[in-house]
């Protein structure tokens, strides 16, 4: 069974949706309308489908559906754990003091 959480509104630049994560780590795909943090989530890592208006929202749940829950929770492992920040917050240390 997929089931899928729908983003329709757009987030001010900037907010950082925890929904979005909490829903990953849950199995459920996202389904994000354009324009939106949410939906910049998931164009750079997938975990669901973007939709601009309600012509291609169908279209965009029947996507989100194809992915399976596993690769939403492995998404949150894979980039959000706390071993995935503290190695990017390393990676951001040792570009700025190589820079210097």
């Amino acid at each position: 069974e997929y089931r899928v959480a729908l983003f329709s509104g757009v987030n001010p630049e900037g907010a950082y949706p925890l929904t979005v994560l909490e829903s990953w780590a849950a199995g459920v795909a996202i389904v994000a309308r354009q324009g939106g943090i949410a939906a910049e989530m998931v164009l750079r890592w997938g975990g669901g489908a973007g939709f601009h208006d309600r012509s291609d929202l169908a279209a965009a749940i029947e996507r989100a559906t194809a992915v399976p829950p596993a690769e939403c929770r492995k998404l949150v492992s894979t980039h959000f754990s706390t071993t995935a920040w503290l190695e990017q917050l390393i990676a951001v240390y040792e570009r700025a003091m190589a820079a210097h």
